[in-house]
């Protein structure tokens, strides 16, 4: 897997009220798209419409220009997008045809599970389970062992990624590898307890 980009979101944003965050920040329009929209005059009824120009930064997939998802990992929840000819973004099921997985992972045996069997997992066999690790982010203390092998919160994000990812993958149909990713992954908590 090539190198993934990644920036916080805004506060708010994200899976862990449940569903996925909606855009991922691409405007997507096409020279000569005469469709009623904001900037043409006839959306204010101020004449005839005019062809959107393309914005700086949008893309325009008949070009030939690669998709670029947006990954959304939650605490809770998980969810790959991209943003569609039309400007629509598009959440990608998994495998289980749900728009979203849970951010937990299962480690039996030599397998590393992502997702609802996971999470039906910690229910019976909590010492082989990690969730909500994206709080653990960047805490150098912070360790999961199984097997004797450590894993950093970063480690076991990445098996999330990977299983999100893949999910996707195979939801596309095989329309190439999906490399060109931003991940959104808002970061906000607050100790009370000082």
């Amino acid at each position: 897997m090539e190198p993934i980009a990644s920036r916080p979101s805004e506060p708010g944003s994200g899976t862990d009220g449940g569903e996925p965050a909606g855009g991922f920040g691409y405007n997507i329009s096409r020279a000569g798209d005469e469709r009623p929209s904001a900037t043409s005059g006839r959306a204010r009824g101020l004449g005839p419409a005019r062809p959107l120009r393309r914005q700086p930064g949008s893309i325009d997939v008949s070009d030939g220009l690669k998709r670029v998802y947006g990954i959304d990992l939650g605490t809770t929840y998980s969810a790959i997008a991209y943003v569609d000819e039309h400007g629509k973004p598009v959440v990608v099921p998994n495998g289980e045809n749900e728009r979203i997985t849970p951010s937990v992972v299962l480690f039996d045996g030599d397998s590393v599970i992502v997702g609802n069997t996971a999470k039906e997992a910690a229910k019976v066999e909590p010492h082989r389970v990690v969730s909500r690790v994206k709080q653990q982010m960047g805490d150098p203390h912070f360790v999961f062992e199984h097997d004797g092998q450590a894993y950093s919160p970063e480690d076991i994000s990445s098996f999330i990624l990977r299983k999100v990812v893949g999910d996707a993958m195979t939801a596309l149909g095989g329309d190439g590898p999906i490399t060109d990713v931003e991940i959104v992954y808002g970061k906000i908590y607050i100790n009370m307890s000082a």
